[in-house]
Parts: C-alpha cells; structure tokens; sequence
C-alpha cells in the first residue's frame, strides 16, 4: 500500500487501491507544526539532549634530553545547555560553539600539559562548567592511542 507524503510526520497509507480512482482524502488529520516551537499539541519532546566536538586530536611530546616520550590522545566533548532555546526556537546566544570548544581543548592542554587522560579530562569538564553558567553539564571523553619506540641501527 502506498505512503502518502503530504503529512510525513503523520504519514498513513493512502486509501488508493492499486492505483485506480482517485485518492479519498484524509479529514481530521492534525495539521505538523513547522517548528517545535509552533508546536502547541505538545507532539515534540526534547529528549537527551546535548552536542559537542569530537575528535579533536592532540599530540604530546615530553623532551628530557636526549629522551623524548610521545603521547597522543583523541579528546570529544559535550554540553547540555540549561536553556532549550537552541533546539526550539533556533536561538544561538547561549551555544558555546563546537571551534571554541575545540579550541579551548588545544589551549588548556598548552597551559596545564597531560599528566594524565583522567586528569586531563576533569580540567577541561571543569572550564566549561565554571566559565559558562548556561552549561548545566559536561561531559569529555579522551582516548589514549600507545606510542612504541623505535631503536635506530637495530
């Protein structure tokens, strides 16, 4: 049976039999509403909501010498903001973008190094709770990748 595609968040299939006649329309169809925030009929509901940055790569060389240890790590953040305007009515003021979140992942392991991914994480959750009021919660995660040493003239 055929999907109508005149209402596609109330899609029913069309009273149409193999195609033949014309189709009956559909009356007491509520009408979508455009945005969430037109929504009067309480149909939308903001789940879990969050967004982030992922990916974000660092490189971590410690020099002491002639012995240098390298250290990479794969760092992904998220937000929950306190307001859900972002989401309903397309309001951006209070969205820490996801760059500046990338970029204050690159600034705070310049300024307080990578002792370790656990320490390392709770300084940058801890930035953007203080730094932003409007982050109700934030979450960083960091993957270690293992670096081997090479022997030259082995």
């Amino acid at each position: 049976m055929p999907w109508t595609s005149t209402n596609r968040i109330y899609a029913k299939p069309s009273n149409t039999s193999s195609g033949e006649g014309a189709p009956i329309p559909l009356t007491n169809t509520p009408k979508a509403a455009a945005t969430a925030a037109a929504d009067t009929g309480g149909r939308f509901e903001l789940s879990d909501h969050g967004y982030g940055k992922g990916s974000v790569k660092l490189l971590h060389v410690y020099r002491d010498g002639e012995y240098h240890v390298i250290r990479e790590f794969e760092v992904s953040t998220e937000l929950k903001l306190s307001s859900e305007s972002a989401y309903v009515i397309g309001d951006n003021k209070e969205v820490v973008a996801t760059d500046s979140q990338k970029n204050t992942v690159y600034l705070l392991a310049k300024k307080y190094g990578i002792k370790t991914p656990e320490e390392f994480g709770a300084v940058v959750v801890n930035h953007f709770l203080y730094t932003y009021r409007q982050v109700l919660e934030a979450k960083c995660h960091i993957i270690e990748y293992p670096w081997e040493r090479l022997q030259a003239g082995v």
